[in-house]
């Protein structure tokens, strides 16, 4: 099973270091000859520790004399009990608000904001789950855009106002047994970025069924991959909508509800 070797090497080191004097004649605290004698394992298995193979019964040996918990480091641990989910829309719209900046507002890089993005974080072994990012792809046969989270916004329930932004987005700390739920928004990742009024060129000249949108959510040690078609019909009949609402040749922005969507994670 693999695991991250330098994690425990690196504690094994810690305590090596807050115990510079050794009794004469037994290991010294921190060594590996320590640890294999403390938890009744052979110093080869603790060194294929440290390289990154062990068997779980190793890590739960080691973990209380490392004063860590071991099974935060095993690859994928954890995977099966976190399960994400979006029930509410997704919204497309410009970076730029066309209230604020009718001008500008079509040239404005195209935002997407999920809304909302719902983990459900099981506790397992865990007492907390590390989200360290999120990103997005955006395809179908006229479009393929990445994207990275930018915000934690809030949204009204008919996308009426604009998102204002509550935080940006780093990394999260999600104590269990919790749900995550919050909305979050996307930016582009390229310099050249595709703006809003390309964006709807493309999508009115796509001829597939389906805009792909692609979550990868990063945790510590894995990641869960949610999929979600949108679909492309009801992308253009909403984008003329708005264009006859806004009496304006860029529709200000877009929402599809869950009932449009097809979604599965893995």
């Amino acid at each position: 099973m693999k695991v991250n070797g330098e994690a425990f090497k690196k504690a094994r080191q810690e305590l090596r270091k807050d115990h510079t004097r050794g009794v004469v004649g037994q290991p010294a605290i921190g060594s590996q000859e320590w640890l294999a004698t403390k938890t009744g394992l052979s110093v080869r298995l603790i060194q294929r520790l440290e390289k990154g193979e062990a068997s779980v019964a190793t890590v739960d040996k080691v973990s209380p004399f490392l004063k860590i918990n071991g099974r935060e480091f095993i690859e994928g641990f954890g995977k099966n009990f976190v399960i994400p989910d979006a029930k509410g829309y997704i919204d497309l719209r410009p970076a730029v608000s066309p209230r604020s900046d009718p001008g500008a507002f079509p040239h404005s890089a195209m935002m997407l904001t999920v809304d909302p993005l719902e983990l459900e974080c099981k506790a397992d072994e865990f007492d907390s789950y590390f989200l360290r990012e999120i990103t997005a792809k955006l395809v179908c046969d006229t479009i393929n855009i990445d994207l990275e989270w930018a915000y934690e916004v809030d949204i009204s329930p008919k996308g009426e106002n604009w998102l204002p932004i509550k935080n940006d987005v780093r990394s999260l700390k999600i104590l269990t047994p919790a749900v995550f739920f919050q909305s979050i928004m996307f930016k582009q990742t390229s310099r050249k970025f595709l703006s809003w009024s390309e964006f709807v060129e493309k999508i009115e000249a796509s001829n597939d069924n389906l805009l792909k949108l692609e979550l990868k959510i990063n945790f510590e040690n894995f990641y869960k991959i949610l999929h979600i078609g949108l679909c492309i019909e009801l992308l253009k009949e909403n984008l003329s909508n708005g264009r006859k609402k806004y009496k304006c040749q860029w529709p200000y922005r877009t929402q599809l509800r869950v009932k449009s969507m097809t979604w599965m994670n893995t």
